[in-house]
C-alpha cells in the first residue's frame, strides 16, 4: 500500500502551475503514508513479541518433553522394581547398591519441580493466547484505520476533483465569452476600417478640388467661399479619419489584451485537465478497492495467505 500512496504522491507531483500545491489530497497522501508507517511500527514490534513467546514456548516444551521423559523413564523403572519378587529371573545380588545415594531431589522437591514445569507451560500457553488476540486485535484495528485513512483521502480526492471541475468548467465559460469578444472586436475593427477606407473618397475629391483651383490665374485665385468650404471639409475629413484611426489603435489593443487572456485561460484549462488526468484517472480510479492480507489458513503446515479487497464506495 505504501508504494501506491508514494506513487501517486509522485503522479502529483507532476501537475502544473497554480495547480503544483500542497493541498487537502497531498495532506491526505501524507497522513496515509504516516499512518502505514506507524501500523508497520506496531506490526513489527508485536512480531518481535510472537517471536520472543514462540521461542519461550520451544524452551518450556523442551523442559516438558525432557521432564516427561524422565518420567516415563522413572516409572519404567519403577514398574519393573513392583513386579519382580524372589523367584524372578531378573534379580541378582548389587554389592554396594544399599550404599548409593538417591540424591537427584526429595520428594518435596520433586514435586515444585513438576509443579513448577506445570505452572511455567500454564503460564507460556495464556501468554501465547493473549499474543494471539494481541496480533488479531492490531490486525483489525490496522485495517480498520488504514480502510478509514484511506476513505478519507479518498473523499479529499473526490472533493478535489468536484473543485477543479467546476473550475475548468468556470474557465472554459470564459473562454467562450472571451473568443465572442475577440469575434466582436474583429468585426467593430473591420467597421473602422471600412470607415476610414470610405473617408478616403470625398477627402481625394476635396483635396483634389483645392489643388485645381489653386492654379486659378492672377486675381482669380481667391480665398472665396467654395475655398473656405473645401479647407473646411478637407479639415473635418482628415479630424474624422483621425479620431477613427484613434479607435482602430485602441480596438486593435483591446483585442489583443483579449488575445493574452485567451492564451491565460487557455493555459489555465489546459493545466486544469492534466490534474483532472492526474487525480481522476491515474490515483483516484485506482483506489476503487482496498487490498488487506488479513486471513490465514493454519491448519496446515504451509499456511495460505488470503487478500481481501474492500470495495471504496
Amino acid at each position: 500500500i505504501i508504494e501506491r500512496t508514494s506513487s501517486w504522491n509522485h503522479s502529483r507531483s507532476e501537475r502544473q502551475g497554480i495547480d503544483l500545491v500542497k493541498d487537502e489530497v497531498e495532506v491526505a497522501l501524507d497522513q496515509e503514508v504516516a499512518c502505514i508507517r506507524e501500523y508497520q511500527e506496531r506490526l513489527k514490534e508485536i512480531l518481535d513479541t510472537a517471536s520472543s513467546q514462540i521461542d519461550t514456548n520451544n524452551r518450556k516444551q523442551v523442559q516438558l518433553q525432557e521432564d516427561l521423559e524422565n518420567k516415563d523413564s522413572a516409572l519404567d523403572i519403577d514398574t519393573f522394581c513392583r513386579g519382580i519378587g524372589n523367584t524372578s529371573k531378573d534379580i541378582q545380588l548389587q554389592v554396594g547398591a544399599e550404599k548409593l545415594e538417591a540424591n537427584g531431589s526429595e520428594p518435596e522437591s520433586w514435586r515444585k519441580h513438576s509443579m513448577k514445569n506445570r505452572e511455567e507451560s500454564q503460564s507460556s500457553r495464556a501468554t501465547s493466547s493473549q499474543v494471539r488476540n494481541d496480533i488479531e486485535n492490531l490486525l483489525n484495528t490496522t485495517c480498520s484505520q488504514l480502510m478509514a485513512q484511506w476513505n478519507l483521502t479518498n473523499q479529499s480526492f473526490k472533493q478535489r476533483i468536484d473543485e477543479t471541475r467546476e473550475a475548468h468548467d468556470q474557465l472554459t465559460t470564459k473562454l467562450n465569452m472571451v473568443n465572442k469578444e475577440i469575434r466582436d472586436q474583429d468585426n467593430h475593427i473591420n467597421k473602422i476600417k471600412a470607415a476610414i477606407r470610405a473617408k478616403s473618397g470625398p477627402l481625394k475629391v476635396s483635396q483634389t478640388r483645392l489643388e485645381k483651383r489653386s492654379h486659378r490665374p492672377a486675381v482669380e485665385n481667391c480665398n472665396d467661399s467654395p475655398h473656405l468650404t473645401l479647407v473646411e471639409e478637407v479639415g473635418s475629413i482628415q479630424n474624422s479619419v483621425e479620431q477613427l484611426n484613434k479607435m482602430l489603435n485602441e480596438a486593435a489593443e483591446a483585442r489583443a489584451d483579449l488575445l493574452n487572456n485567451k492564451i491565460v485561460l487557455e493555459r489555465d484549462i489546459q493545466i486544469k485537465s492534466a490534474t483532472l488526468k492526474i487525480d481522476q484517472q491515474k490515483c483516484l480510479s485506482i483506489r476503487s478497492t482496498f487490498p488487506y492480507q488479513t486471513k490465514c489458513d493454519i491448519a496446515s503446515k504451509n499456511p495460505v495467505y488470503y487478500y481481501v479487497y474492500y470495495n471504496i464506495v
